[in-house]
C-alpha cells in the first residue's frame, strides 16, 4: 500500500472518528468502520487497476484500428470496400490472451461481384487455459465464372479423396493418438446430375500424453475441428483449433500475436509493409473472383 493511499485513509479515518464523536457514538466505533474501509482498499486499488487497464486496452484498439484504416486506404475505391476492425485485444506481459477481429472485403468486378467475410476470428489464451482460435469465413462469387460445370461435378469424387487423405496422412503421423472425424456430409445435384453443392467436415484430435516427448513437440493443434461448405454462389467455413502452447511454434524466442500487434501500434516500417503485402495479395485474389476464368470466356 503505498503512501498516499495510507494518508488517505488516516484522514478518512479521523473523519469518521470526529463526525461520531460530535454525535453522541463511541469513538472506538469509528475505528471499527475506519478499519472496515482500510480492508476493503485493496479491492479498491485492484478495481482502480482494472479500469486502467480497461481506458490503456479502450486506447490500444482506437490505436489499432486507425493503423488498419491507414493500410485499407488505397485500396478503398468505387470497385472496392475493405474493412477490418478490432473489436477487442487484451494482451499482458507474456502474450496476447483476446484478439477478436472481424473483416469485410467486397469488390466489383467486369463479370460479377465479389466478396469475402470474415464476420469473427477470434484468438484467446487465457492465464491457465489453452490457446483457441475460431473463424467463420465466407466468399461470394460465381463459380461458374471460374470452373465449368463439368469440373465442378468431378468435386464430389475429388472430395472424397481429399477426406480419406486427411484421415490417412494424420494416422501416419500420430498413429493410435489420433483420433479423427473426416466426412463428406453433403452431395446436391440438380435435375441434370450436375453438383450444385458439398459440404465437408475435417475433425482430428491428438493426445500428447500418447507421443514421445520429441513428437509432441511437432504437434502445433491438437483439437481441429473444420467444416465447410462449396455451392455455385461460394464457399463458407468455420474452423475451431487448439493450439499446443508446448509446441516449438510457441517457443519464446519467436515473435508472436502480442509482438505483431505491438509492432502494428508503433507503426514499424517493416510490419507495415508485410501487412500491406497481405492485404494486396488479398485485393488481388477478390478481383479475381470478379473476372471469368480465360478458359471460360462465355
Amino acid at each position: 500500500m503505498n503512501n498516499r493511499l495510507l494518508l488517505s485513509l488516516a484522514v478518512l479515518a479521523a473523519a469518521v472518528a470526529a463526525s461520531h464523536a460530535a454525535s453522541g457514538r463511541p469513538v472506538m466505533a469509528a475505528l471499527e468502520q475506519a478499519g472496515s474501509l482500510a480492508a476493503s482498499a485493496p479491492q479498491a486499488a485492484a478495481a482502480a487497476q482494472a479500469g486502467q487497464a480497461s481506458a490503456d486496452q479502450a486506447t490500444q484498439l482506437v490505436q489499432l484500428n486507425a493503423a488498419i484504416v491507414e493500410l485499407l486506404k488505397p485500396f478503398n475505391n468505387n470497385l472496392t470496400k475493405a474493412a477490418l476492425v478490432f473489436n477487442r485485444v487484451e494482451t499482458n506481459a507474456q502474450r496476447a490472451l483476446h484478439v477478436d477481429l472481424a473483416m469485410d472485403y467486397r469488390k466489383k468486378g467486369p463479370d460479377g461481384d465479389a466478396s469475402i467475410l470474415i464476420p469473427k476470428l477470434s484468438y484467446d489464451y487465457p492465464v491457465g487455459g489453452l490457446p483457441r482460435t475460431q473463424a467463420q469465413i465466407s466468399l461470394g462469387f460465381n463459380l461458374l465464372n471460374l470452373i465449368p460445370q463439368e469440373q465442378i461435378n468431378q468435386m464430389g469424387p475429388a472430395a472424397d479423396q481429399i477426406v480419406a487423405e486427411f484421415a490417412k496422412d494424420y494416422l501416419r503421423q500420430y498413429g493410435a493418438a489420433a483420433t479423427i472425424d473426416a466426412r463428406v456430409t453433403r452431395k446436391d445435384v440438380d435435375a441434370q446430375g450436375n453438383l450444385t453443392a458439398i459440404a465437408a467436415t475435417l475433425g482430428l484430435k491428438v493426445d500428447l500424453s500418447r507421443l514421445p516427448a520429441d513428437a509432441a513437440k511437432q504437434v502445433m493443434f491438437t483439437d481441429v475441428a473444420i467444416t465447410l461448405q462449396v455451392t455455385l454462389k461460394g464457399g463458407e467455413a468455420a474452423l475451431m483449433l487448439t493450439s499446443n502452447p508446448n509446441s516449438e511454434y510457441f517457443q519464446r524466442d519467436q515473435d508472436g500475436l502480442k509482438e505483431t500487434l505491438e509492432k502494428l501500434l508503433a507503426r514499424d516500417p517493416q510490419q507495415m509493409r508485410e501487412i500491406r503485402s497481405m492485404i494486396t495479395f488479398f485485393d488481388r485474389f477478390a478481383e479475381s473472383l470478379t473476372r471469368k476464368s480465360p478458359s471460360r470466356p462465355y
